[in-house]
């Protein structure tokens, strides 16, 4: 079984690390955030992706400095990121390898 990527946005859609590109990701994080372009993002916007394999859940937890806002959640189902980062795409793809346990 692969790893799969479950991130924030409002959709059931799966999407595998190895299909993941720069391109794909912007267009998600586009449509999600209502913009009409990725160019709109403040540069240092952060972004948080939660992973998840099949069959499990990712839980949302009520976040202790935000209790009327924000979330949490568990640190090893997270990649925190932003859009700035030199080689975003790289930089996701080691925190996939280092977040999600070896398939055997």
């Amino acid at each position: 079984m692969s790893p799969l990527l479950h991130s924030l946005l409002p959709t059931k859609q799966t999407v595998s690390p190895t299909q993941l590109n720069e391109s794909r990701l912007m267009q998600r994080i586009t449509r999600f955030s209502g913009y009409p372009a990725t160019k709109k993002f403040d540069i240092e916007s952060s972004l948080v992706l939660l992973l998840a394999t099949p069959g499990q859940t990712v839980r949302l937890l009520p976040s202790r400095r935000e209790p009327n806002g924000g979330f949490s959640h568990p640190a090893h189902q997270a990649i925190d990121t932003n859009l700035s980062h030199p080689g975003f795409l790289q930089h996701l793809q080691t925190a996939f390898a280092r977040c999600l346990p070896a398939q055997p």
